[in-house]
């Protein structure tokens, strides 16, 4: 399981607020055609981006800083930081939604890249700061859309929080959009997450016996 504390993931979320890459595969995604930068979709997101310029010139320039405020609020959503750590970094399908919403970004940005519903017909939504990191308690909120940008179901979850939606087809791909400034989404099936930690268990028990 890779527990590395430098890299946010696929997707880089500070990337282009830096100008430059910080760690991580990708240093910026392609937005879907005809999402236009400055139309956000909904009020959680365009409110992010009206407070994005509010603070001292230091919150300016803080990945870290929130649309709602700054790094004040000790809160914890219903994951804790290590559990979010191991599912979020632990878990990598080949193929699956994920991404931050960053300082810099013109709107609430929508990943191309889908995850597939499995056969549970339930998709589940990790949210956390970027890079997993405090503070924690804010309202991450985000939709989760369809190939052609339509939302599906909206939620929000104070970070670091973990959503399940149900009531989905089986085989039915999905995007993510965060509209939280400051917050990073993935999206996988029960399934995925089943395997995985199944497959850790497996391991360790492996390791025990082998000792």
């Amino acid at each position: 399981m890779n527990l590395d504390h430098t890299a946010p993931g696929h997707d880089d979320p500070l990337a282009s607020a830096a100008g430059g890459h910080a760690p991580g595969k990708r240093a910026r995604t392609e937005r879907l055609t005809g999402h236009r930068p400055g139309s956000a979709p909904t009020t959680a997101g365009a409110d992010a981006g009206d407070g994005a310029g509010a603070g001292a010139d230091g919150d300016r320039d803080d990945p870290f800083f929130f649309a709602e405020g700054g790094r004040a609020g000790d809160g914890v959503g219903n994951l804790d930081p290590a559990t979010m750590q191991s599912l979020y970094y632990g878990i990598n399908p080949p193929r699956h939604a994920e991404k931050a919403y960053q300082r810099g970004d013109a709107a609430p940005p929508l990943h191309p890249r889908p995850t597939t519903v499995g056969r549970s017909g339930a998709i589940v939504a990790l949210a956390t700061s970027i890079y997993n990191r405090p503070p924690f308690g804010r309202v991450a909120r985000f939709s989760i859309c369809d190939r052609g940008g339509r939302v599906l179901h909206a939620g929000a979850v104070a970070t670091p929080g973990q959503q399940r939606f149900d009531g989905l087809a089986p085989g039915t791909e999905v995007l993510i959009r965060p509209e939280t400034i400051g917050t990073m989404v993935k999206l996988l099936t029960p399934e995925q997450i089943a395997g995985a930690t199944t497959a850790d268990h497996d391991r360790t028990e492996g390791g025990a016996a082998a000792s």
